[in-house]
């Protein structure tokens, strides 16, 4: 059994919500996270966090301090087992960043 802020529930798909965009515009992360969630709720898993880069390219570095970092480090502690983002643009752009996502 795991928790999510403080709730236990069943091993199986633990989510982490990923939402990035370019422009420094708080709406189209808003709307990426809420169709996320609408998501993981029909497909009948437990969105553990969601992790915002707002005005970061995905063709930048994204290092510590960055929400891609501590989705990764979250994903290596085994609090989230899967990524769910609205389109894999708003994911990555670079071959790389899919391998870190590699268990």
């Amino acid at each position: 059994m795991g928790y999510s802020q403080g709730i236990a529930f069943e091993e199986g798909i633990r989510v982490g919500i990923y939402a990035r965009q370019s422009v420094d515009e708080e709406q189209g992360i808003s709307q990426q996270i809420d169709d996320c969630r609408a998501e993981a709720i029909r497909r009948g898993w437990v969105v553990v966090d969601a992790y915002t880069d707002n005005d970061t390219s995905a063709t930048k570095q994204r290092d510590i301090g960055t929400a891609w970092a501590s989705m990764l480090a979250a994903f290596d502690r085994g609090e989230i087992n899967t990524v769910l983002t609205t389109r894999v643009d708003r994911l990555t752009r670079k071959l790389v960043d899919v391998l870190e996502l590699t268990p």
